[in-house]
């Protein structure tokens, strides 16, 4: 029955997700659907990096964007953070957006005008146009690009733009009328005035040697910055949109540490300025190798394969092989644009491998590690891992609890006293071999083992370790010589009663028994079953145990009875009137999709940080169980899509009474709910309305091998013409529990679905985690 209540409420949730994903920005590409707006194209998407989002006009609704989809007039087209998009316009127009750019696509204000029109909202862009006029409009002024020009526009952080123009002629139309930009021209604008005007200084400019992109996968970045001529300043455009100067002496070149984003650079000197070096600093992908692992060995003369995971972002790679970690002098290079590659390396010895990537515009991405390799001419075999002896341990139960209630039993599990574990790795031995080499990893690459550990004899163990799925392999070795690895393996630490896997036996460790008067007069005898461990070393990773364990033989002694153990007294709710209590943060990943009437949609999602719940039990004299439970969360939706859309604040309320006869696992009750509809206030403008709802609750409890609680929540509602219901499910770890005290942690979710009249929906998901104390 508790299986089937478990797995029904995971499916329900798998559902529910995925009937949600219909209505989100991520939804597969087999799910979307195109929204209402304009049918006329405008051009397409001639270059995608990352998350570049598109929206069709009449629509709430960002859709994921690929390369050479097309786009249509009135689209909007958004890059997040760490990407960016090329747009191909007509008339070879094309648009070169960065990370953190919104813009719109517009038709001419005449339909006979040949010329195109962007409303540039915030960001970064780029445009070239050879053959047409193009017109960028801003809230404050509009730039008419006449055809041949090539015009870059950055938002800084204070409202202020900055407006470069690196080729042609353009127009700066303002509420104090046009003015000219000519060639070369960069200018700081507010609102619709220029506060600072540059033309380009033809003695400094830009050393052609450095990257314009650099990967990295720790930051700040240390960038070094070189130039020809005499600067007296850099201005810089950070990634946050923040204009400083840095001042210069005599020197031609300067370090900056850059952080993630794009960043622009600018000389300056008396006559003027030189034209902006842009540089993008990406957080470089994590390339997983899988073969050879590090540390493995190899026969001389064998062909040895070489594979890494493909790379995202990268369209090439380079193997890079040296006889040193560092890698100078003799490096054999591949160039590839596969993941494998399969060479004969001629010396024995120690290699040092690594993959760098490219990517499309060949910049480096680089190697997220290195690997060490060992060849050797006539290697020991690999050990065979022996077939383990599983035996089921002794779990010992907690001390009783006679008269405990129980609801307490239900509310408060008591957490049971955990073996101590010893984990047997044995394996066949070698002959020749004077030693083994022995790894534990938690990951199958062995970046980084929890056990490397050199032992004498075929057999290891392992000693306080923590319960789990780790990953194995062996080596023998002598004098001056190497063995090969034995194939991974897999060891399943978890319960002593279970296969472990090949070559591992997980056994209790018996605990030193307390030594017990002999009724003679002959003094009483101490033995241990294993060593002490008080008088030995402290083990961190692992304990050789090549050598046999000497045992004592306990002397026969007729043990004392031990005493009646006394009653515990009844524990019920509290020590003092039977009223229990929990107080419960929520943090969690809300998404939220309401449709409403004239057909406006709205889709929320962002992380809450704002959730509480605070829940109350009564206990009767006949041990039936109330239950009142109060949860609030609240959330502010910053809206990214429309520069008018004001921020919306949603303030959510949920109440439930339950009651469980004699303490049962079910709860039938009674609650209310407040429930938000995004619906419109204007044009382009929607605002959240609650409403109240009411209905039945159904609630079920179970604690889990006396250290869990699975809790399942069911509720259906109606009110104001709404209809709908929500599941709700938690699993609580109880890390510590006292006598009037427990405290506990664990995953929580939520799923809520709702249909109102006028053609009213609304989906709402939560997932995240509690955080609790109770009394």
């Amino acid at each position: 029955m508790d299986r089937f209540l478990i797995s029904g409420a995971i499916l329900l949730l798998i559902l529910e997700v995925s009937v949600l994903l219909m209505g989100l920005d991520d939804a597969p590409s087999w799910m979307a659907t195109r929204q209402q707006g304009s049918t006329k194209v405008i051009g397409q998407l001639s270059r995608t990096e990352n998350q570049v989002r598109r929206r069709p006009r009449n629509s709430l609704v960002w859709n994921e964007s690929h390369l050479r989809e097309t786009v249509f007039e009135y689209d909007s087209v958004l890059t997040l953070a760490g990407s960016s998009a090329q747009i191909q316009l007509q008339g070879d127009t094309k648009l070169n957006l960065d990370e953190n750019t919104l813009v719109v696509l517009e038709p001419a204000v005449q339909q006979d005008n040949a010329s195109i029109r962007i409303r540039f909202s915030r960001g970064s862009v780029r445009s070239r146009n050879p053959d047409q006029s193009l017109s960028i409009e801003t809230e404050n002024f509009t730039l008419s690009a006449a055809k041949g020009a090539e015009l870059s526009l950055v938002s800084l952080e204070d409202g202020r733009v900055s407006v470069e123009l690196q080729g042609g002629t353009a127009t700066l139309n303002g509420a104090s009328g046009p003015q000219s930009i000519l060639r070369g021209e960069k200018l700081i604008l507010h609102e619709d005035k220029i506060e600072e005007k540059k033309s380009v200084s033809e003695q400094i400019t830009w050393d052609d040697s450095m990257p314009a992109r650099v990967y990295s996968h720790t930051f700040p970045v240390e960038f070094a910055l070189k130039w020809r001529g005499q600067a007296t300043s850099i201005r810089v455009i950070n990634p946050a949109k923040k204009l400083n100067r840095l001042p210069l002496e005599s020197e031609q070149s300067k370090y900056v540490n850059l952080e993630e984003g794009l960043s622009l650079f600018s000389l300056q000197d008396a006559r003027g300025e030189s034209p902006s070096f842009p540089v993008q600093v990406r957080r470089a992908p994590i390339t997983r190798y899988l073969s050879p692992l590090p540390r493995d060995r190899a026969r001389l003369g064998t062909e040895i394969t070489f594979s890494w995971e493909a790379l995202h972002t990268a369209e090439s790679y380079r193997l890079e092989i040296s006889r040193n970690e560092s890698f100078w002098g003799d490096v054999q290079r591949i160039e590839t644009t596969e993941t494998q590659q399969k060479l004969k390396l001629k010396d024995e010895g120690a290699y040092y491998w690594r993959v760098i990537g490219f990517d499309a515009e060949k910049f480096q991405i680089p190697a997220s590690q290195v690997y060490p390799l060992y060849l050797a001419p006539d290697p020991l075999a690999s050990p065979q891992l022996l077939t383990p002896e599983i035996k089921a341990p002794e779990i010992r139960q907690p001390a009783s609890r006679e008269g405990a209630s129980i609801f307490w039993k239900l509310l408060v599990p008591r957490a049971e006293a955990r073996e101590q574990l010893d984990a047997h790795f044995s394996w066949t031995a070698i002959p020749g071999a004077d030693h083994y080499v022995i790894e534990i990893s938690r990951t199958p690459g062995f970046e980084e083992p929890v056990v490397n550990q050199r032992v004498t004899s075929a057999h290891f163990t392992w000693r306080a370790f923590a319960r789990g799925v780790y990953f194995w392999r062996v080596a023998a070795g002598a004098d001056g010589r190497l063995g090969l690895f034995s194939p991974l393996a897999v060891a399943k630490l978890e319960n002593p009663g279970t296969f472990a896997g090949a070559g591992v036996t997980v056994k209790p460790v018996t605990p030193s028994p307390t030594p017990v008067a002999s009724p003679t007069p002959t003094p009483p005898v101490e033995y241990k079953a294993h060593p002490d461990p008080m008088t030995e070393p402290p083990v961190e990773l692992g304990v050789d145990t090549s050598g046999p364990v000497p045992q004592s033989t306990p002397i026969a002694t007729t043990p004392t009875p031990p005493p009646t153990p006394t009653p515990e007294p009844e524990v019920v709710l509290s020590r003092d009137n039977g009223v229990s209590g929990r107080a419960i943060w929520h943090p969690q990943y809300r998404s939220n999709s309401s449709r409403s009437e004239e057909d406006i949609e709205g889709n929320f999602g962002g992380w809450v940080p704002l959730a509480f719940e605070l829940e109350l039990n009564f206990l009767s004299s006949a041990n039936n169980l109330w239950e009142w439970r109060l949860a609030y969360d609240q959330t502010t939706w910053s809206p990214k899509e429309s520069p008018r859309q004001k921020s919306l604040s949603d303030s959510r309320i949920q109440t439930d009474v339950y009651y469980r006869p004699h303490i049962g696992r079910w709860g039938y009750g009674l609650g209310a709910e407040s429930i938000s509809f995004f619906e419109r206030r204007a044009a382009e403008l929607g605002e959240l309305k609650n409403y109240y709802i009411y209905g039945p609750s159904l609630r079920y409890s179970q604690t889990v091998q006396g250290t869990r609680e699975l809790d399942f929540q069911l509720r259906v509602r109606f009110g104001n013409g709404i209809i709908g219901g929500r599941a709700q499910g938690a699993l609580k770890f109880f890390v510590y529990d006292g006598k009037s005290v427990m405290i506990f942690i664990g995953p929580w979710g939520s799923f809520g679905t709702f249909k109102g009249p006028s053609g009213r929906s609304l989906r709402d998901l939560q997932i995240g985690g509690e955080l609790g104390i109770g009394w």
